[in-house]
């Protein structure tokens, strides 16, 4: 009887958590602050060809609010032309200028660390409006930019060793 009880109570919690996030994804979305995306998203990277010169990203870059995603900013980390955020949330993304292709200035865009809890990242919902920042920052500045998503080559480590 008593596993009953508990199974009931778990069963509870859980449909109050899903509800609770999906009500808050909602929310996001009416904001503005995300869009749908595919689950697993942040296996992806981003391409991003535009006419924007680096040092307009950059200062994009840092004219831009960060704290609602709790990450830290870091411009041109180990004297690359790239950017990369730390946030609190346990991810890491980053925005590499890739060089010129074309007479455009070609941009990648992604999520080069996080930690999982039962497969998924802490907080896929901060992720998804750092993404959202990104690609809303640099359409602004270049409506004519493009964007391709790949898929990228992820290498991933036992939380044991």
């Amino acid at each position: 009887m008593q596993w009953v009880l508990i199974i009931g109570l778990s069963a509870i919690i859980f449909g109050i958590a899903i509800a609770v996030g999906n009500s808050r994804q909602k929310e996001l979305m009416s904001e503005g602050k995300i869009v749908k995306r595919d689950y697993s998203f942040w296996e992806n990277m981003e391409i991003f060809s535009t006419g924007i010169p680096y040092a307009a990203v950059l200062n994009a870059v840092r004219n831009t609010d960060y704290s609602d995603l709790k990450a830290d900013v870091y411009p041109n980390v180990n004297g690359q032309a790239a950017v990369l955020w730390k946030s609190s949330h346990a991810w890491n993304a980053k925005l590499l200028y890739a060089g010129e292709n074309a007479g455009r200035q070609i941009y990648r865009f992604s999520f080069t660390g996080w930690r999982t809890r039962n497969g998924s990242p802490y907080r896929p919902d901060t992720m998804n409006m750092m993404m959202t920042r990104i690609e809303k920052m640099i359409l602004a500045m270049d409506p004519s930019a493009t964007v391709e998503t790949h898929k990228m080559q992820l290498k991933s480590r036992p939380r044991f060793l």
